[in-house]
């Protein structure tokens, strides 16, 4: 029951891809849990570090670098 994903987890890939998809259809944790018969707390670790791995490679794919100004009428209307 290895899994080449998370290291230590106790969870098989076959679950946590069940897990990855319920997460791509925006639906909460907690139903996730529900669907997939985990532990709400072992979702949410799942979810954070997915999360953060998503906003890791997009800023590396980011065009942007450096600092980004706003115009003074936008950050009024704001």
């Amino acid at each position: 029951m290895a899994n080449k994903y998370i290291y230590r987890s106790r969870i098989s890939e076959a679950k946590l891809r069940e897990v990855v998809c319920l997460f791509s259809l925006d639906i909460e944790a907690s139903k996730i849990a529900k669907i997939s018969k985990l532990n709400r707390n072992t979702i949410n670790r799942i979810l954070n570090l997915l999360r953060a791995h998503l906003a890791e490679y997009y800023e590396e794919q980011s065009s942007y670098s450096g600092v980004v100004e706003v115009d003074e009428i936008f950050a009024m209307a704001a």
